[in-house]
């Protein structure tokens, strides 16, 4: 994975208080990173219709 995707992706996953945002890029195997971000954006779904109800 490129350097600059690795740490756009723990930026994102920092900013929305994912633990995997606190991991060095380097570490984290692309699974990770596919299972993180579909945590966050579950985690924005759910929250964008919460709001609409």
């Amino acid at each position: 994975m490129p350097l600059t995707l690795r740490n756009q992706c723990r930026r994102l996953l920092a900013k929305e208080g994912h633990p995997l945002g606190r991991r060095r890029a380097d570490e984290v195997a692309i699974a990770e990173w596919m299972d993180a971000l579909y945590d966050v954006q579950d985690g924005l779904m759910f929250t964008i219709g919460d709001e609409d109800e």
